[in-house]
């Protein structure tokens, strides 16, 4: 990962496009999701590798994609993630109660 990191910057590739398959992004949130997902790990810490890698999933369609299209996806999705947790804390909250 560290090559393919290192090789984008000399050649003439699409930064965000190999960065985030070959750098530390996608590949390594796979190892992350894996190790996580099925060790003895709290929800929050499995469901982390979850979130990186959709967020990479969303900059890989960037470059396909217009930066106000990809802007408003991006808004869209961090606006949901954060309503979601919001309503899952306030559940956890009041059931414990």
């Amino acid at each position: 990962m560290l090559m393919g990191t290192l090789v984008s910057n000399f050649v003439d590739f699409n930064f965000v496009l190999v960065g985030n398959i070959l750098g530390y992004s996608v590949l390594s949130n796979l190892v992350f999701f894996y190790h996580f997902h099925y060790g003895n790990y709290c929800w929050f810490t499995r469901n982390a590798p979850t979130g990186l890698l959709c967020v990479n999933l969303i900059d890989i369609t960037s470059c396909f994609l217009d930066y106000s299209i990809y802007s408003k996806i991006f808004n869209v999705g961090i606006c949901a993630i954060t309503l979601i947790l919001a309503l899952i804390f306030e559940l956890k909250r009041r059931l414990k109660a």
